[in-house]
């Protein structure tokens, strides 16, 4: 385990027991450091792998010292110095210049940082403890309070081996069904939280708070010619591209069959020279179109350089799933199609770079009937659109589809943003009616659904925009990427000793994207500056959503035997959460073929086992867990 834990802290005011031993146990450790404040009946004690990467480490005269996880791609620009007298040095680390932004300009200064990273800081001049999780939301950080006790670390498993009560927060539950993930700043863990992105965390004395220290500035959008934005939205990807990959070494791509990944590839061998090896995912014992390695193929032929085929079948996930689920922390949906990663890491690129987006183009996956709406939505009384949905016959067996249309419009237009962020499809991964049905608390549905609400009007208020596609984006990029896109290839990168990053969400890129006036949802832009670097056919391709074909998969029987391992109507009993009989039944209708349930059973099965690994009592029994300092 101690070399899963990149970041572990206690901060125990009136136990300097603990704090020692936590410290003990980080001298243990091989490749581990350590730092107590003081040293004499401590109150703080901070453990990081020393031999880690991307953990880096500084310390100032006067006792202050900040350790990172992660890193960031702007280090010049933060310093605010002039090349020949930068007081840090050429070679400062990332945590020196966080330790220097936190001195001069405080939290806000970490608003500043472009990239992944994640910061535990202790200021001595005023006996503060500051965690903070940048923008984007990886890598995370967990923190808990106990028995007068603060803990934190990068890792929620470690957590639990201090001695964490192990209850199941059930708005998080319905979550995760729901949504196919579970949003800051909550997790599974009743007695744990995750810290949101973009926020700071101080405690100083037994006393803790949260704060948002940045928020997204809504700013005009561009009035640029076509062209011009173009040309802009090209030289902003190359930058990020830049700032992202050096020369030395080979470079891995996830590559699909989409311009987002195509345009990443062909932006580094056109634009840089760089030497790249492209990675594609097959689905074994899959119907349908979700394989894309022939259409990826055309791209990497025109190119030059290696193209590999990952192939994962029923069975590969069947063997490992526990083991991805333990590496993960949480249970997931999505994410499996980004999971064998052991060939990139064989092959030898030890950094690779995907086609992820920000999750700023949310209009892609909208209606034109929805689009319209949102358009009199902004520039319409709210109360006409009630009125209309009450005047709409709802009793006709048989409505002109026009009819139908402008009722969605209507509804959409009268409604929430929140509400409507929910019905999308992509959105919801278990319907409402499914999760009603299953749960043995009644109110596990109604108090999650109402926890989410109330969490995006909480997003809503911080971003301060008026307008609904703005809204729109500002939920689709602070909840989707930090505990949903980025943690797939964040959680299995680390597993495997793979390094990943995310040009499309680079600071300056996101912006830009932002303000990039709503146009066609097929990407046009993004497609032209493609066509500079590809041919033209390639980069105007259609492209299908990702996804592991789990619906076909679930029938095989490696598979089957997984389900019914853990999906028996004891074992759901004993859980106590869910009623079996309605579950046991949707496994029957899928399996037969009569009805079809495959993320319910997915996401119940994914929990189910991830209770068991991740939860269980005796998961920790390794030499080198962090020591028990709070009793169960």
């Amino acid at each position: 385990m101690s070399r899963q834990v990149k970041v572990l802290g206690l901060h125990a005011p009136h136990d300097a027991r603990s704090a020692r031993r936590l410290a003990a146990w980080s001298q243990a450790q091989p490749n581990r450091s350590a730092m107590t404040v003081p040293e004499e009946n401590p109150v703080l004690t901070v453990s990081w792998a020393a031999d880690a990467a991307n953990v880096s480490w500084a310390h100032q005269e006067e006792g202050s010292f900040a350790i990172t996880h992660g890193e960031f791609y702007n280090q010049a620009e933060l310093r605010g110095f002039q090349p020949g007298s930068d007081p840090l040095g050429p070679e400062a680390s990332d945590a020196s210049i966080a330790l220097d932004l936190w001195r001069r300009e405080g939290a806000e200064g970490f608003g500043q940082i472009n990239g992944p990273i994640s910061i535990s800081l202790w200021d001595a001049r005023q006996d503060r403890l500051v965690l903070a999780r940048n923008r984007r939301g990886v890598p995370p950080l967990f923190f808990a309070e106990q028995s007068d006790s603060f803990v934190w670390g990068s890792a929620l498993k470690p957590l639990l081996a201090l001695g964490l009560p192990r209850n199941i927060n059930t708005q998080a539950l319905d979550a995760y069904l729901a949504w196919g993930y579970v949003p800051s700043p909550w997790t599974l863990v009743e007695a744990i939280s995750k810290l949101p992105p973009a926020h700071c965390l101080t405690r100083r004395g037994d006393e803790t708070t949260t704060r948002r220290y940045w928020g997204p500035v809504q700013r005009p959008k561009l009035g640029a010619s076509k062209s011009d934005t173009v040309d802009r939205l090209r030289a902003t990807i190359e930058k990020s591209l830049r700032r992202r990959v050096s020369k030395d070494g080979e470079i891995g791509v996830l590559l699909s069959g989409g311009v987002d990944s195509s345009l990443i590839l062909a932006g580094l061998v056109e634009w840089m020279d760089v030497p790249t090896v492209a990675f594609t995912f097959h689905y074994e014992e899959c119907d349908g179109p979700w394989n894309e390695f022939e259409e990826a193929h055309e791209l990497t032929q025109h190119l030059g350089g290696e193209h590999h085929r990952l192939s994962i079948s029923p069975r590969w996930v069947a063997d490992r799933l526990p083991e991805l689920l333990d590496q993960y922390e949480e249970p997931f949906t999505y994410g499996i199609h980004t999971a064998r990663l052991e060939q990139i890491r064989d092959t030898g690129p030890s950094t690779v770079l995907t086609g992820a987006l920000s999750g700023y183009v949310p209009h892609w996956e909208l209606a034109r009937s929805e689009w319209l709406a949102l358009l009199l939505r902004d520039y319409t009384p709210e109360f006409l659109w009630t009125v209309l949905t009450q005047l709409i016959p709802k009793s006709a067996k048989k409505r002109p589809k026009l009819l139908d249309r402008i009722e969605t419009m209507a509804r959409l237009a009268g409604g929430s943003i929140p509400e409507l962020y929910e019905q999308k499809h992509v959105n919801t991964v278990v319907r409402d009616d499914k999760r009603r049905r299953i749960y043995r608390e009644p109110k596990t549905y109604s108090r999650g659904k109402e926890a989410r609400r109330a969490r995006m009007e909480e997003i809503l208020v911080a971003g301060e925009s008026k307008h609904s596609f703005d809204q729109l984006m500002l939920l689709g990029s602070s909840l989707l990427p930090a505990d949903h896109i980025l943690w797939w290839n964040h959680r299995w990168g680390e597993a495997n000793d793979i390094q990943f990053r995310y040009p499309f969400f680079d600071d300056d890129v996101v912006d830009l994207m932002a303000r990039i006036p709503y146009d066609d949802p097929s990407k046009p832009l993004l497609r032209e500056v493609a066509a500079q670097v590809m041919p033209r056919d390639i980069a105007f391709r259609s492209k299908v959503a990702q996804a592991a074909p789990i619906w076909q998969w679930l029938r095989a029987p490696s598979m089957r035997d997984l389900v019914d391992t853990y999906l028996q109507a004891e074992l759901l009993e004993e859980v106590g959460l869910f009623r079996p009989e309605p579950v046991v039944d949707a496994v029957e209708e899928h399996m037969s073929g009569e009805v079809s349930h495959p993320w319910l059973v997915w996401t119940l099965l994914c929990f189910m086992i991830w209770r068991k690994r991740v939860m269980g009592e005796s998961n920790f029994d390794d030499r080198d867990a962090p020591p028990s300092l709070f009793g169960n």
